[in-house]
Parts: C-alpha cells; structure tokens; sequence
C-alpha cells in the first residue's frame, strides 16, 4: 500500500495517510484524470474520458480517500544564521 499512498501524494498533491491496515504488495491498474488547475471543470466535460482520481479510487480499488486532520510531522526553523558560531 505505500507504494499506492506515494502516488495519491502526488496525484493530490496533498498528504496522504494509510489507514487501511493492509501490507503486501497488490497487482493493480488505476485509470484516472488528473485535473489541472486553472481549467474549470465543466471544459471538455463532454468528452468521455478517466474519472478523477477520487471516484476512480472508490470504484476500481473500493477504497475511498477522505479528508481529515490528523498529526503531520514538521520541521520548523526558528532562526538561521549565516555564518556558523562556536557552540
């Protein structure tokens, strides 16, 4: 599954979190659009064509991507400094 979790990171371009207990690895094939910003969504709407990302995951995996907070690990840099000083 980490592998599916590192592509819906990018395919997103949100985090992603695995929440299915699953391990192992899986044979799959997911069909999907990537939607690209600054092109509203209706353009090209009558053209048949992948679902988005989140419907292709529901219907060709039967797992569903859910927004949530949850605790993200993150670096914070209080300060830098240019030129390193003796400790």
């Amino acid at each position: 599954m980490s592998a599916l979790v590192k592509m819906m990171n990018m395919a997103t371009q949100s985090p992603v979190v695995d929440r299915t207990g699953l391990s192992g690895f899986f044979n799959f094939s997911l069909e999907y659009t990537m939607e690209r910003s600054g092109i509203p969504p209706d353009v090209g709407a009558e053209l048949p064509g992948p679902p988005s990302v989140f419907d292709a995951i529901q219907r060709q995996l039967g797992l569903k991507l859910s927004a949530a907070k949850v605790p993200f690990p993150v670096v914070v840099v209080d300060s830098f400094s240019k030129t390193p000083s003796e400790n």
